[in-house]
């Protein structure tokens, strides 16, 4: 049993080493920014997932009347982490706006569950910000104790 428990971290280990940064290749006319669409990041985990022993799955539901993106990834021995996301749309009676609002779930909940990054900087740029800059002189690391 502990050797199922060490394999299987192993595995999400070399699992979450193994992907490269995304490239943005989609363009957001609305936002004049760019981002990694889902047609793009699916291959790629699925890939991924298979040579490390994994497979993730991504399955929408009905909770307490709203609708909720669950993904799952399981490893060969059983294990499975799972992350919920609300699906949110501006018409939940429009087919389209929902499906929209499906892919975006589908796309940040990947990106989240397997710490994938992006090549760019959030968008930072294009909404003319700057990322925080740490003042050196007043940080401390945090005791232990």
């Amino acid at each position: 049993m502990e050797k199922e428990n060490n394999d299987s971290f192993k595995d999400y280990q070399a699992l979450m080493s193994s992907f490269e940064a995304l490239k943005k290749s989609e363009a957001n006319p609305f936002f004049k920014s760019k981002y990694v669409p889902l047609k793009a990041i699916l291959p790629t985990v699925k890939e991924k997932c298979a040579e490390h022993n994994f497979v993730v799955a991504q399955i929408p539901r009905i909770e307490n009347g709203e609708s909720v993106l669950v993904t799952e990834i399981q490893h060969k021995d059983g294990k499975t982490l799972t992350g919920e996301m609300k699906i949110i749309s501006k018409d939940p009676t429009d087919p389209q706006k929902v499906g929209a609002g499906l892919t975006y779930a589908r796309r940040y909940m990947l990106t989240c569950m397997f710490g994938l990054e992006e090549e760019d900087d959030d968008g930072n740029t294009a909404a003319g910000q700057q990322p925080p800059r740490v003042n050196k002189t007043t940080y401390a690391p945090r005791k232990s104790y």
